[in-house]
C-alpha cells in the first residue's frame, strides 16, 4: 500500500503521498478497506482532491459513501459537463443524470438476490435501458475476461470493481425502497 500511494502521489508532492499514508496507516478502517486496489485508488484520489472529506475514525459505511460520492461527481464533471462551483452545495443524487447511480444500486441487488458476482449485459439492459453506457462510466462495473491472464473480454459479462461494492449499493437499494412508498411486494423482494 505504501509503495503505491507513494508511486500515486509521486508527480505531485511527495509530502502529500507521506501525509496519505500516515492517515491510512492510523486509521484501522481505512487500512482495511485501502487493501482493495479500487478502494486504494479512489482513497488517494480523495485524498488528493478533498482531504477535508476524510476525517479520521470514519466509519466503513461512511468510507464507501464517501467514495461513491466522488465517483458520482467525477462522472457528473466529466460526462455532464458541469463543473465543480456547480455542485457545491447541492446534492449530487438529485441531479437529472444521477439516475445512473440508482440504475447500479438496482443491478447490485439483483446479483445479490441471485447470489451471483456477475451480471449479463442484457440484464443490465433491461433495468438500466438507453442509460447502458452511462451506467459502465461510472467505472464500478469492470468488463469481465475469459481468465485472469487474458485480455480476452466475454462478451457481455460484467461484475463489480469489488464484492465490497456490490454489498454497499445493495443496502443502499434496499433502504431506497424500504423509505419509498412502493408496494408491500416490492419490499419483501
Amino acid at each position: 500500500m505504501e509503495n503505491y500511494i507513494s508511486n500515486y502521489f509521486s508527480f505531485t508532492l511527495r509530502t502529500t503521498g507521506r501525509e496519505c499514508w500516515t492517515f491510512i496507516s492510523c486509521c484501522e478502517q481505512l487500512r482495511q478497506t485501502a487493501r482493495i486496489p479500487a478502494c486504494l485508488e479512489i482513497i488517494c484520489s480523495l485524498w488528493e482532491n478533498d482531504k477535508d472529506k476524510l476525517e479520521f475514525g470514519i466509519s466503513k459505511g461512511k468510507l464507501y459513501q464517501k467514495m461513491c460520492d466522488y465517483l458520482l461527481r467525477r462522472y457528473l464533471l466529466k460526462f455532464d459537463y458541469l463543473c465543480n462551483s456547480a455542485l457545491i452545495g447541492r446534492d449530487i443524487y438529485q441531479e437529472p443524470n444521477a439516475l445512473v447511480f440508482e440504475h447500479l444500486e438496482h443491478l447490485a441487488f439483483e446479483a445479490t438476490k441471485e447470489h451471483r458476482f456477475t451480471i449479463n449485459g442484457h440484464e443490465i439492459k433491461k433495468i438500466v435501458g438507453l442509460q447502458f453506457r452511462s451506467v459502465l462510466q461510472i467505472f464500478l462495473l469492470i468488463p469481465k475476461t475469459q481468465d485472469d491472464s487474458s485480455s480476452l473480454l466475454l462478451e457481455n459479462v460484467y461484475y463489480f470493481a469489488h464484492r465490497s461494492f456490490q454489498e454497499y449499493l445493495c443496502a443502499r437499494y434496499i433502504i431506497r425502497i424500504l423509505k419509498s412508498s412502493c408496494s408491500t411486494e416490492h419490499k419483501k423482494e
